[in-house]
């Protein structure tokens, strides 16, 4: 007794494979499935795109000084990219107040003069009184320790 299994067909196989399996039919589904997935991925970003652009829309505008506060510096101390440069740059501009004229309140007449200038003049005039250290306090004979 002999068995037929359809028309033979299409079967390019001995009696070692399997007949029942339409791989057409598996590639058209697996074919299927990825065209699917693709197709909602990209409803998915569109659908994303409109809602984040719902979201800004309804969103306070930002505060001002919002831009102020980008990029700022971490708290002190801080690393020093190279120390040599800076503590040079530090020297100039410490050199630049000592030894330059500005205004301090020009309609008092208070003005910062170099410090060679400032020595000069302060030997010249003396220093001002209340300047300096204390008197010396001194001991009264009634609070004293006596026998």
């Amino acid at each position: 007794m002999t068995e037929s299994h359809g028309s033979g067909k299409g079967h390019a196989g001995g009696p070692g494979t399997d007949r029942e399996i339409d791989y057409r039919s598996v590639w058209r589904f697996t074919a299927f499935i990825l065209a699917l997935i693709v197709v909602c991925m990209a409803l998915m970003w569109g659908l994303s795109k409109f809602l984040k652009n719902e979201i800004a829309d309804r969103q306070p505008p930002a505060p001002p000084l919002t831009g102020a506060r980008e990029n700022p510096l971490p708290p002190a101390p801080r690393l020093e990219t190279s120390p040599a440069k800076e503590l040079a740059d530090l020297r100039d501009r410490e050199a630049a107040v000592l030894s330059g004229y500005a205004w301090v309140d020009k309609s008092k007449g208070i003005a910062e003069v170099p410090i060679d200038r400032a020595i000069e003049i302060a030997a010249d005039r003396g220093l001002p009184v209340g300047y300096g250290p204390p008197p010396p306090a001194t001991a009264s004979p009634a609070g004293g320790t006596g026998k």
